[in-house]
């Protein structure tokens, strides 16, 4: 009888393991919010996110092959990407480890020992023969979930994996995107080098001739020093470019996991970008995917399964333990029925008093649980600011840029008259001086509005978790 009740106390816990094991199959994204204890603040909904449905390739739509290929390799190369997969891979293997309070553990012990013990006689002390002993026995012992707090640990791990599953997802993204800025600011500074280029050689081609003038006693000296320094000042600004150039290749190479002293990416002629067109109105749906939100959400799922756990830990601890094996002096009839031995039995443990601790625990897991839902708010609401943020940016830079080439092509054609004019002696080299400054100025502002415009759309992209499809 006792031998059945042993065996049924294992399949009980048995059947209990393989019923955990198929719980945590799943590898995707399936919690869902507490909805008991946890308000849902007026102006929000309760949202689900779907971050595992990004957008594939959307730096495809920038039409570069150089950058589709540098994308690529942000996943497969990038040490802040790796870090997270190492920290997702602990968030797996604590799933596992939380999992494992649900299944009975077992022990085997084996003991053999050769002893003598002084016995008490009316003669006194006498030592008997020195005598053996065999010992092999088996415990099993379980504790049954009766409150429910193994199953909130477990619960409460895979938020915490499913919350790391999203903050990989939000590493890569924002790497990605990264990727994708210094890319195509990189090629606006080739353009803006270039500019420089034809700006230095313009300079002193102006130097060259303001030279002739002044040895032909047409022009003053100080004609001569105001083109030598204007000259030299776009050096410098040439100089300052290349500088910022190689930092954007530089972290390019960061990015990508590769040595930045041996990758280059080779000047390209500049092309304008072309822009995709922006959606008038993005539906609010798109931040479900973004993996922030994501990882936000399940942050509180993982804090309101804890205070689950602290909530158990009022109640008694049941243990049912058994024990079986065998025990002989003489090692030929160890392993036989008469020698054996076993024990069953429940231990139950109830704390009485303890200052105060399991109170404490409790309400400062609340305080997390409320810290947690703060947080995913915030989140909400940052991601909004950023798409607002973003698309109002893209339709001021866009006019912003217009005007700009319209003051380029003016200051274009200032310069033009400014030099016929200087040419024919009307007009001081100051007035060529400001004009080559005005018309490089609004030059170079255009390729910075063509940068910031750069960042704003990826930053949108980024902001609406991957961008957008019709």
């Amino acid at each position: 009888m006792q031998y059945f009740l042993l065996f049924s106390t294992l399949l009980i816990t048995l059947s209990g393991c393989s019923s955990w094991v198929s719980m945590i199959t799943p590898t995707t994204p399936t919690m869902k919010a507490p909805t008991q204890g946890w308000q849902i603040p007026q102006g929000f909904k309760l949202a689900s996110p779907s971050d595992i449905k990004i957008e594939g390739a959307w730096w495809e739509m920038y039409q570069d092959p150089l950058l589709n290929e540098l994308e690529k390799r942000v996943e497969k190369a990038n040490q802040t990407l790796a870090q997270a997969d190492a920290q997702y891979r602990q968030a797996l293997a604590a799933v596992g480890i939380a999992g494992a309070a649900l299944s009975p553990t077992a022990n085997l012990n084996v003991n053999g020992s050769r002893s003598q013990q002084p016995i008490l006689t009316t003669g006194g002390l006498a030592n008997p023969p020195a005598s053996n002993l065999y010992q092999l026995t088996g415990q099993v012992s379980w504790e049954p979930d009766f409150w429910g707090a193994i199953h909130a640990s477990v619960a409460s791990a895979e938020a915490t994996r499913q919350a790391s599953f999203a903050n990989r997802g939000a590493v890569l993204l924002s790497l990605q995107s990264q990727v994708a800025i210094d890319y195509l600011q990189l090629r606006v500074a080739d353009a803006n080098i270039r500019l420089l280029e034809n700006t230095v050689e313009a300079y002193a081609k102006s130097l060259e001739l303001t030279q002739r003038r002044f040895k032909s006693g047409v022009a003053g000296r100080s004609d001569v020093t105001q083109a030598i320094t204007q000259s030299e000042t776009a050096k410098a600004s040439l100089a300052e470019a290349r500088i910022n150039r190689a930092s954007l290749e530089h972290a390019i190479a960061v990015l990508i996991g590769e040595s930045a002293t041996d990758f280059k990416i080779s000047p390209q002629a500049w092309k304008p970008i072309q822009w995709p067109a922006v959606p008038l109105g993005v539906p609010s749906t798109l931040l479900e995917r973004r993996p922030d939100i994501a990882n936000a959400q399940r942050q509180v799922i993982s804090a309101a399964e804890k205070l689950n756990v602290d909530e158990a830990a009022f109640f008694p601890v049941v243990t049912l333990t058994a024990s079986a094996g065998f025990e002989s002096k003489q090692a030929r009839s160890w392993l036989s029925l008469p020698k054996s031995l076993w024990s069953l039995g429940p231990q139950i443990t109830q704390y009485l008093l303890d200052g105060g601790n399991r109170t404490a625990t409790r309400d400062q897991q609340l305080a997390v649980l409320d810290q947690a839902s703060a947080n995913y708010r915030e989140v909400v609401l940052e991601s909004f600011q950023s798409v607002e943020d973003n698309l109002s940016a893209l339709v001021w830079l866009d006019e912003e840029i217009a005007r700009q080439k319209a003051a380029d092509d003016a200051a274009r054609e200032t310069l033009e008259m400014v030099n016929r004019m200087y040419a024919s002696g009307t007009v001081s080299y100051l007035n060529v001086i400001t004009a080559q400054t005005t018309l490089l100025s609004a030059e170079s502002s255009l390729f910075t509005i063509e940068s910031r415009k750069a960042a704003a759309h990826v930053q949108l992209i980024k902001a609406l978790g991957g961008g957008w499809s019709s």
